[in-house]
């Protein structure tokens, strides 16, 4: 348990790309707070690391990390980091796929009008980059139902 007087490293910034590609370098940036009212007198590290939700837990991988040799941080003190990290290959992707993966897409139709539906008919979908189905969405090509 820390004393009245110690330091409190906090992150108070954290900036990262919205997607990533495993195995290829890339950057976030970071500031670190002292809330505590005490200064930090010792060296630290910073450490990166890969987590499937918001908490910590043993499974988290580490990306990368960077040590700090201060002599003193003053309680209200920060410091800027930026450090180039990787996701290594292995880590289950998120709800974002990459080019060239494999994606399982299923839908259900219910006819939910008063006629009966005449056969035959097609569903389509389209792939696209963002939640707007316009002129910039994937290549313009429907993939079409079985």
């Amino acid at each position: 348990m820390g004393g009245l007087n110690d330091p409190d490293l906090t992150v108070a910034e954290f900036n990262a790309p919205d997607s990533v590609v495993a195995g290829q370098a890339f950057e976030v940036s970071y500031k670190v707070t002292n809330l505590g009212p005490g200064a930090a007198k010792w060296a630290w590290v910073d450490r990166v690391y890969y987590s499937a939700d918001s908490a910590y837990s043993e499974d988290d991988r580490e990306l990368g990390m960077s040590p700090h040799f201060v002599l003193s941080m003053p309680a209200g003190g920060y410091y800027r980091n930026t450090m180039a990290v990787t996701v290594p290959g292995g880590i289950p992707a998120g709800p974002v796929m990459t080019a060239n993966e494999t994606v399982q897409v299923s839908w259900t139709v219910a006819n939910t009008g008063t006629e009966t539906a005449s056969a035959p008919w097609e569903d389509a979908g389209f792939l696209s980059s963002d939640d707007t189905l316009d002129p910039g969405s994937g290549d313009g090509s429907p993939f079409v139902a079985d």
